[in-house]
């Protein structure tokens, strides 16, 4: 599962490598190395991206959520 929110272009923060951040962090899930992430990027005190992907509880097939810990 993959949440994801991306704010336009603001300049000196790309989507395209916010995009790549999450497909980075993706194929460590996939490969078991991690079971899900949580993902915020700040620029300017303004939040440009936010990524929720993977389980926070595999066992429960619980996914990551916007409050996990």
């Amino acid at each position: 599962m993959t949440a994801s929110m991306t704010r336009g272009a603001t300049g000196d923060v790309s989507a395209r490598n916010l995009r790549y951040l999450d497909e980075h962090l993706q194929r460590y899930i996939a490969a078991g190395k991690l079971p899900g992430t949580l993902t915020m990027v700040q620029y300017r005190g303004e939040t440009v991206h936010w990524s929720a992907q993977g389980m926070m509880d595999r066992e429960a097939a619980r996914p990551v959520s916007d409050d996990t810990i």
